[in-house]
């Protein structure tokens, strides 16, 4: 895994406040809260049609990457896909909601 920390040098005659400097250590254990969520095979067989986001994230143990959006939350025909890593390199889930409601669910390389 490469982490890259960006910093940042105050101008002529200002002083870096904390918030704009980062450190090293500050960068790692930011990106290690901010993991995303792998799925499993396992868990993936367990999904199906016509459940709610939350009772698949339940099973997969977190939220997904949030790919494409159409509509407003809340009104008809409100359709969202969300995307999983899977736990392989490569390897990934696709899960369309329409309504609140999963329609689709693909993967490519789960194992």
């Amino acid at each position: 895994m490469c982490i890259a920390t960006q910093y940042r040098t105050p101008a002529a005659g200002a002083q870096a406040s904390s918030s704009e400097t980062s450190s090293p250590t500050n960068a790692v254990s930011a990106s290690a809260t901010n993991e995303k969520t792998k799925i499993s095979k396992a868990a993936f067989d367990k999904i199906e049609n016509g459940m709610t986001y939350e009772e698949v994230t339940g099973i997969i143990g977190g939220e997904g990457e949030l790919l494409s959006e159409a509509g407003n939350k809340g009104e008809q025909h409100h359709a969202v896909v969300y995307m999983y890593e899977g736990e392989t390199l490569g390897s990934s889930a696709s899960l369309a909601f329409l309504d609140g409601k999963l329609q689709v669910k693909s993967q490519i390389g789960l194992q």
